[in-house]
């Protein structure tokens, strides 16, 4: 690894908190901030404000008031989310490092009463320190790449903030109406803007873990029963627009269909059926200037149906499994043919999940391994008529294929190794890996964003070397990722936790960057949660 002055702010700040937080300190720690580190302490979901009005009042349950501090604190090496891009990922001839604090704090207020919820959140996400643009490309810094050229959108317009995960100074973030009450009548109504959430979030979630969050100003409808629940919505992806007020974009258009049931014995089972349109206006003009991974879509008509069994929790006692199957159907237009004016092609996909684990819940240590298989496919052919690759839609892609980042669920095969424990009650220590192949060489190797590395054609032998692209000849294996991941559950109300995470370049990457020179790269970060 590079050396760099941004570890030794990293070690500066892990001293300083080490100080702050250390049990026995001169002053005593608050009410429900018991920061040690040998005694059971269960998190409070309500928050702290929450906790304190309710303790002598049980009429004040039914509102919710509070703040939750979020701040990660991140160091990319070589590679991840740098200002030029990731077609500079791992490259050795241009500054692809990048350091930045994240900081989000979401305000919110509700009430809940017999038959409705009243719910709103303010958020603020700010970035110091990021080499990125506003839009998320860097083309503010470089066009090409040593002949590859670099996705041509705009630099960012005065006014726009200096990072992708910027978004401030205050927006909404969550504004619904909920109606119904389902122990006293089976079907309820949701209005307004939302989170949605499917399954672990591998397709559909809220992605929590970016700075900003996505969301969706959705109508949900749901009617439950004691054997299973289906809930329909329709919705448009709410755009982010730093400095200005977002909005969603009408052009975009998620709807679904979710049923769930614990009908099969010992299992939870979940089935989709989802649909994103997208017109040829969805990115045009000011909106291709939002920031991966919320930028839409090129235009596109892609339905998803899928399902997701899991172990019910309570049946297996050390045993959990679980196995997810996708199938995608539809036209798909490629946004770097003719201008993003390409034909919509037949699109015709799938994916699947295989994964299981054992847990010694006997041992105080709490020790899990576990293993875990997913493919999504890729596009045999880049030339013919039909489009093959596996559309991820909106998940939390960040939970499933290494914590570095530089993966998404298309034209992947992921074979991932997890273990687990408790070092004591309140911090849990992960150790993870990951191996990489691309699903067929015939296809890009995807961002975590889900936009490909590089151009739809084959490249010619000139080219190849010189950067990403579609090369048969340079073999599948992207590469292998090691986690390690270090949880304390400091308080009631506090969450630390740090990582370190390094990606070894496997033969496709070699192969693709031999010319210009490679090298592996890492991530680290320390990351505080406060939950008010």
């Amino acid at each position: 690894m590079k050396p760099s002055a941004t570890f030794l702010r990293l070690a500066a700040i892990t001293r300083l908190a080490a100080l702050v937080l250390t049990p026995g300190a001169a002053h005593a720690a608050p009410p429900g901030f018991d920061w040690g580190v040998t005694t059971p302490v269960a998190p409070s979901p309500a928050g702290f404000i929450n906790d304190w009005l309710r303790q002598d009042n049980p009429y004040l349950s039914s509102w919710n008031l509070g703040a939750l501090y979020w701040g990660r604190y991140e160091i990319k090496q070589n590679g991840g989310f740098t200002g030029p891009g990731s077609l500079a990922d791992f490259r050795t001839d241009t500054d692809n490092d990048n350091s930045y604090l994240l900081q989000r704090v979401l305000i919110r207020g509700g009430y809940t009463g017999r038959w409705f919820e009243v719910f709103a959140q303010g958020r603020s996400s700010t970035v110091t320190g990021d080499d990125r643009s506003s839009t998320g490309n860097g083309v503010t810094q470089a066009k090409t790449l040593n002949g590859v050229a670099i996705p041509a959108y705009p630099a960012a317009p005065a006014g726009r903030g200096s990072s992708p995960e910027s978004d401030g100074p205050m927006d909404l973030h969550q504004a619904y109406v909920f109606l119904g009450n389902h122990k006293e009548f089976p079907v309820s109504l949701k209005v307004g803007r939302q989170e949605l959430l499917l399954g672990e979030q591998r397709i559909v979630g809220p992605l929590a873990w970016n700075n900003i969050g996505r969301q969706w100003d959705a109508a949900k409808v749901r009617w439950q029963n004691p054997y299973f629940a289906v809930e329909g919505w329709s919705s448009m992806v709410v755009m982010p627009d730093d400095n200005g007020f977002n909005r969603s974009n009408p052009d975009e258009i998620f709807s679904g269909l979710h049923l769930t049931t614990k009908a099969i014995p010992k299992t939870w089972t979940e089935f989709y059926l989802l649909g994103r349109n997208a017109g040829r206006d969805a990115n045009a003009g000011n909106r291709g200037l939002v920031p991966a991974p919320f930028r839409p879509p090129e235009a596109q008509d892609i339905y998803t149906a899928g399902t997701y069994v899991r172990s019910s929790t309570n049946d297996w006692v050390n045993v959990d499994w679980g196995a997810q199957a996708y199938y995608q159907f539809g036209n798909f237009a490629d946004a770097r043919e003719a201008a993003g004016m390409g034909p919509r092609r037949e699109h015709r996909a799938w994916a699947g999940v295989l994964s299981g684990g054992y847990t010694w819940k006997e041992s105080e240590l709490q020790p899990r391994l576990g293993l875990e298989y997913s493919l999504a496919s890729g596009d045999n052919d880049p030339n013919d008529g039909t489009h093959e690759t596996f559309v991820h839609l909106y998940p939390t892609g960040h939970l499933f294929y290494g914590y570095a980042d530089f993966a998404s669920f298309q034209n992947l095969h992921n074979v991932r190794l997890r273990s687990s424990l408790l070092a004591t009650p309140r911090v849990r220590v992960q150790l993870e890996g990951h191996l990489k192949w691309l699903a067929t060489a015939n296809d890009n190797f995807y961002n975590v964003a889900g936009l490909p590395r590089g151009g739809l054609t084959y490249q010619g032998a000139a080219a190849r070397g010189t950067g990403y692209g579609i090369n048969p000849d340079a073999g599948s294996f992207v590469g292998s990722e090691i986690d390690l991941v270090v949880t304390w559950q400091a308080s009631k109300y506090l969450v630390l936790e740090a990582a370190y995470c390094r990606f070894l370049r496997g033969d496709y990457i070699r192969d693709s960057l031999s010319k210009v020179g490679s090298q592996d790269a890492d991530y680290v970060y320390v990351q505080a949660q406060v939950n008010f």
